[in-house]
């Protein structure tokens, strides 16, 4: 009885909230029919018909309601579905506590028992067959009372923390090699001497005290081809190269940023050997100091524990990273066992621009192009610069030859319209460097920085 007292209590409390749904109605009516309260079902059911007359299950329960015996004992008369269907404000029956023989039921002697049993017979004779309750339905009455009222709450359409990691799925190995980056010989020298060759040799490295796996960071002019290296270095090792941004681990819950890193590591834990490239390294690991009240403070101390191995052992994860400005980056970030080798990637000399440019245009018909002259020309240019310089060429003759509908080759008048809209985009990264190198690099820290200005100075 307690369950069903709880169960009417609850109906009712959804009837004070939509005192118009009558798939609710028709439950509470229901529940109290079940718990022997005939008359004051029979008022919610009614309530419920007069609400909506197309609601069949209303109607059903009234018929059944009073075609059945009441709750004093006695036999209510058949009442149709027309009886009902004006709608009115006043109950069909009085409760049966109000009635004045409730808690006195009548009594009869046994001479007229004869005489009441005949008279009994001959009411159920005119009376239809009482009908047995069809057992209710809560699941389709849930579902009602969904459609009507709608959730009390929404639930977001993507949950961040169960978003799969983009970077986890359909690793290869990298392919590229160092030989096939044109150019860049100082560098590619420097990246064997001091991050390649000790991994190659670890015993040899580590009898000369070197760690073997620590973290490679590579600064230079935007566009100059640093991920360009890393996959090539990625593929020397012969591992997975794994580039991570951003963008992929940040997120807007608090503590989650944190698991995209700490995922991040994992995924390359189980696909070693593998190269964990962050690009832009300096937008997730920057300076603390500049992260006062900012959710990405933690992001950068878990990158730091990652690193160190604290949370597992980091064999066959070589961490790369890439940034423009490296004086952004944490020092806790720079110092030995983390990005402990850092490397400027300088913009491409004249033979990396003549590759680049043979590249560029070797699916494009062209007609007697002076690479060296291109390269000569777009000294002061970025590999991107250079890259881009071609494809104007090309969109230029393309646009004539649509224009004429005649194929016309690409030519060297191409490049000096080309040259007149494409400009160098080095300048002003140039000038940030040239202030950090007079004025903050007390510790020689960016000495080959300062030779690369200062040869920039004289073009």
């Amino acid at each position: 009885m307690a369950e069903t007292n709880a169960l009417i209590v609850g109906l009712r409390t959804a009837v004070a909230a939509a005192p118009e749904n009558g798939a609710v109605r028709v439950a509470l009516a229901r529940a109290l029919q079940q718990a022997g309260n005939a008359d004051e079902a029979r008022i919610e059911a009614a309530t419920a018909f007069a609400l909506n007359p197309e609601l069949q299950a209303a109607a059903d329960l009234i018929v059944e309601l009073n075609t059945s015996n009441g709750a004093d004992g006695t036999t209510t008369p058949h009442v149709s579905r027309q009886d009902v269907s004006e709608p009115t404000t006043q109950p069909a029956a009085e409760p049966a506590s109000e009635s004045p023989t409730a808690s006195q039921p009548p009594t009869a002697s046994v001479s007229d028992q004869g005489t009441s049993a005949q008279s009994s017979s001959a009411e159920v004779a005119q009376t239809p067959a009482r009908q047995v309750p069809p057992e209710f339905d809560w699941a389709k009455a849930e579902q009602e009372i969904d459609s009507e009222i709608g959730p009390a709450f929404l639930a977001s359409e993507t949950d961040d923390s169960e978003a799969p990691i983009p970077y986890a799925a359909d690793l290869k190995r990298e392919q590229l090699t160092l030989a096939q980056v044109a150019g860049l010989d100082q560098v590619k020298k420097r990246i064997q001497q001091t991050f390649l060759d000790p991994i190659r040799n670890p015993r040899i490295a580590r009898m000369f005290g070197r760690k073997v796996g620590s973290g490679l960071l590579l600064y230079g002019p935007p566009g100059c081809g640093k991920t360009f290296v890393a996959r090539a270095i990625a593929g020397e090792l012969g591992a997975t190269f794994m580039p991570i941004s951003l963008a992929d681990v940040l997120s807007k819950w608090i503590g989650e940023s944190e698991k995209g890193v700490a995922a991040a590591f994992e995924a390359a834990r189980a696909h070693t050997p593998a190269v964990l490239f962050f690009d832009e390294v300096d937008a997730i690991g920057g300076k603390r100091s500049s992260y006062a009240g900012s959710g990405l403070r933690p992001v950068v101390n878990q990158l730091l524990t990652e690193m160190d191995g604290v949370v597992a052992s980091n064999d066959g994860v070589f961490v790369l990273a890439a940034t423009n400005a490296p004086w952004d980056v944490d020092s806790a970030l720079q110092r030995p066992g983390r990005f402990d080798r850092v490397l400027l990637v300088t913009p491409p000399d004249a033979a990396a621009r003549e590759q680049i440019v043979r590249t560029a245009l070797a699916q494009v018909p062209v007609n007697k192009i002076d690479v060296k002259k291109i390269a000569f020309r777009s000294e002061v240019f970025s590999g991107a610069d250079v890259s881009e310089l071609c494809s104007t060429a090309t969109q230029s003759a393309m646009a004539d030859s649509i224009r004429t509908n005649v194929i016309r080759l690409v030519d060297m008048n191409d490049f000096e319209l080309a040259f007149n809209e494409v400009h160098s985009s080095i300048g002003p990264w140039m000038q940030s460097a040239r202030n950090v190198v007079e004025y903050a690099n007390p510790n020689g820290q960016y000495d080959d920085l300062d030779k690369l200005v200062r040869s920039w100075k004289t073009r």
